[in-house]
């Protein structure tokens, strides 16, 4: 609904057409009250956070792997949605003049956009590939020893995370010690009662000969960590994994991904067994303060995003029910047009067009997210994106994708 502020003087009125004035205003408003109420039945509103102080409640299988599905860890009344107001001014002439709070305000990814030669320059730096095989410092024994990885293996996992995050537009990260045995220990526990899951101490009990300090190490950890199974390596789980976090357990979320993107964290760990892996997601030491999060980015190499992977904006504050969101999505090199504007929260496949909005606290509230249906990506596609009334503004920005180096270690550059 479109709010008016008058300002200036009003001229004086007749009390008849004072009352017809009225009148008028309270039927407009009422009118107005019916059709806010109609938007708001039609567009619906993302179910309420679950308060839990846990990441994940279940698993979900994928072509490649699995993951575990994201759940929210604060409430939404730790996050306040901001209100467009009007400001009192005056026109220059002093005459009677109105304005809309309400008018399309439009807003970009508040974030860096490094250039394709920059993002290919760091793939090169960061040695980004899918293909290597982790190694360990220590082997896990089953119940027994947690083990621990090489730390070739988590540079590594930290070069390609922080690949990716510098593709978005985001600050780096660091590995901390503390994170990584927190990791480790979550994948150990799971590994060990074969069960991916954020609770062991629900789902499973405790192995018989594993230390108790082992077990309420790896229970914390698998609390506050991403966690996945049946991926070939530490560096393949990262993107074809947590990034890519459009099964059908994870797609309306995707917080596998917005946790990965989380502006404001500053540093984090990984564990992993032989087909288990955690990285602990759970930080906020970082001085990130980026909104308007966009998954591809705006300069993207078709390596990191398949056909399958849903689109995603991490808003970054708590998005108001009835904003009645509208995604439109042009691909420029042929002008062909997706619409999103009906929220679907039915079975979909990994191939499937869907519109999500989630107010779930993964890192930031507040998440847009679609998926085409019957597209690829190459080298040279561009994108135009516009989403419509998200609290009053109109997100827009473009993808370019382009090849940047190959991820697998068998392919010559």
């Amino acid at each position: 609904m479109r709010q008016i502020v008058f300002k200036g003087t009003a001229r004086p009125a007749s009390l008849s057409k004072l009352l017809l004035s009225v009148l008028f205003t309270a039927l407009l408003t009422l009118a107005f009250a019916l059709m806010a109420g109609c938007a708001a039945t039609s567009v619906g509103h993302a179910d309420e956070p679950v308060v839990d102080d846990a990441l994940v409640v279940q698993g979900s299988s994928t072509a490649q792997g699995s993951l575990a599905s994201t759940d929210t860890i604060w409430s939404s009344a730790d996050v306040q949605a901001s209100d467009t107001t009007a400001e009192n001014e005056v026109d220059s002439d002093g005459s009677t003049s109105w304005q809309s709070v309400d008018d399309p305000e439009v807003v970009f990814p508040n974030v860096a956009t490094p250039t394709q030669e920059e993002i290919i320059a760091r793939m090169a730096q960061d040695d980004v590939m899918l293909g290597i095989e982790d190694t360990y410092e220590i082997e896990s024994v089953y119940n027994t020893q947690m083990g621990k990885l090489s730390d070739e293996t988590k540079r590594l996992g930290l070069g390609m995370l922080n690949t990716i995050r510098f593709i978005v537009g985001l600050d780096d990260v660091v590995l901390d010690d503390d994170y990584s045995e927190m990791a480790q220990a979550a994948a150990f526990v799971d590994s060990s009662i074969s069960t991916l899951t954020h609770h062991p101490e629900l789902d499973g009990s405790k192995p018989e000969g594993m230390p108790n300090d082992v077990w309420e190490l790896g229970c914390y950890g698998t609390s506050h960590s991403n966690m996945a199974c049946g991926f070939t390596n530490l560096s393949t789980t990262l993107v074809e994994g947590w990034m890519s976090d459009s099964d059908f357990g994870n797609v309306g979320k995707v917080g596998h991904r917005r946790w990965c993107l989380n502006p404001n964290m500053g540093a984090t760990g990984f564990g992993a067994t032989e087909w288990y892996y955690a990285m602990y997601g759970i930080d906020e030491s970082g001085n990130g303060t980026q909104s308007n999060v966009v998954w591809p980015a705006q300069n993207m190499p078709c390596e990191f995003f398949d056909s399958g992977d849903a689109w995603s904006i991490s808003v970054g504050e708590y998005i108001e029910a009835s904003s009645e969101v509208r995604v439109t999505l042009t691909r420029k090199n042929d002008g062909k047009v997706w619409v999103f504007d009906e929220l679907e929260a039915s079975s979909v496949d990994g191939h499937s067009k869907c519109f999500y909005i989630n107010n779930d606290y993964c890192g930031q509230p507040g998440c847009i997210i679609f998926r085409p249906d019957d597209i690829s990506y190459k080298p040279g596609d561009e994108f135009h994106v516009e989403a419509a009334n998200v609290n009053g503004t109109t997100i827009v920005y473009d993808v370019k994708f382009f090849k940047g180096l190959p991820l697998s270690p068998w392919v010559e550059i």
